[in-house]
């Protein structure tokens, strides 16, 4: 199969995500074959990004100046960024969810919050603009 066009790297805030989702099955259900079931399937869901990365949604915000993407993988929704002169896609965030997923970034002092909700298997976003806390 031919590789796409975009190299895809996980930054650091996304590798703890999945450290971390990995470790709370782990510790929880203690049933090792799940977290690497969970690891295969962010993988696989991550590299789909190499081909056409534009495809997904957008989440309505920009991150260092660079519009946020979500793509959902089962249970879980990767927020993404697309450096179009270099072809690389940088996944930001994995997080879970199930009928409403939440996602927290940081801009200095101020913290916004945007929500999603499951509509037809598409995560659709309930707020149109950011909601402070």
């Amino acid at each position: 199969m031919k590789r796409g066009q975009y190299r895809v790297e996980i930054a650091e805030s996304g590798k703890k995500d999945i450290k971390d989702i990995k470790k709370y099955i782990l510790d929880n259900f203690k049933y090792r074959e799940l977290g690497e079931n969970f690891s295969r399937k962010i993988k696989k869901a991550a590299l789909g990004l190499d081909t056409f990365p534009q495809g997904h949604n957008k989440a309505g915000f920009v991150y260092r100046g660079y519009e946020i993407y979500l793509k959902p993988a089962d249970t879980y929704l990767l927020f993404y960024v697309i450096d179009e002169p270099q072809k690389k896609v940088t996944i930001l965030r994995v997080m879970q969810w199930y009928e409403l997923a939440v996602h927290f970034e940081s801009m200095g002092e101020i913290k916004f919050c945007v929500l999603y909700r499951m509509d037809s298997g598409i995560p659709q976003r309930l707020t149109k603009g950011m909601a402070m806390y």
